[in-house]
């Protein structure tokens, strides 16, 4: 038995993910009509059997490491960190878009608004605007826009959704910083599985 940390048994699934991803197997094979045809095609044979068999003991070490390494993250708690990190990552990648669009040029709108102009979100000024176009709309033959486009987030309200942000990214480094370190926790591997990755080249 070896005693590799949590990070370093990751690696060796990663690897094996990737040799077992290098392995071609095929059905069919082009032989030469010249030489030896038939003793060709024989040694590919042989060689598509050793790949099955290679795949089949590479498989098996990857579901007893992932095994033990699945025990140690529900023991210690690193699979719960796990969901709780993917579920902010998502939401930090989902609003964060929001927080720079509120404090800068979007969609064409003016977000930095002067203080002569007033809050475009303000609804006394979104008012006077929808009926200064109603207006001109009346007044006119021609097509007029009826739409008008604003922000959604009032200046408070981007502030604070800014802040917001900042808090769960706050969070998530905390949460990474405590997975590091979980992930320097040991665990014990076989080491005649170890012995044949390494054989394999694969580790």
């Amino acid at each position: 038995m070896t005693e590799v940390t949590l990070h370093r048994a990751g690696r060796v699934l990663e690897a094996i993910r990737a040799a077992v991803g290098n392995v071609e197997l095929g059905t069919t094979a082009k032989v030469s009509i010249f030489g030896e045809p038939v003793a060709e095609l024989a040694r590919k044979a042989t060689g598509l059997a050793s790949d099955i068999e290679k795949i089949e003991r590479l498989l098996g070490v990857q579901s007893r490491i992932r095994a033990t390494v699945g025990r140690a993250n529900t023991e210690l708690g690193i699979s719960d960190l796990l969901a709780e990190k993917a579920a902010a990552d998502e939401w930090i990648k989902l609003v964060s878009p929001l927080v720079s669009k509120s404090s800068g040029k979007a969609a064409g709108l003016d977000y930095v608004t002067r203080r002569s102009r007033g809050d475009a979100t303000d609804p006394a000024n979104l008012e006077a605007r929808a009926k200064a176009m109603r207006e001109r709309y009346a007044a006119s033959d021609a097509e007029v826009d009826a739409l008008i486009e604003t922000r959604v987030l009032d200046q408070d309200a981007a502030a604070e959704l800014t802040k917001r942000v900042a808090r769960r990214r706050r969070e998530v480094e905390q949460l990474s910083d405590r997975l590091r370190a979980l992930n320097a926790k040991t665990v014990v591997l076989d080491e005649a599985d170890l012995e044949y990755l390494t054989s394999q080249d694969v580790i």
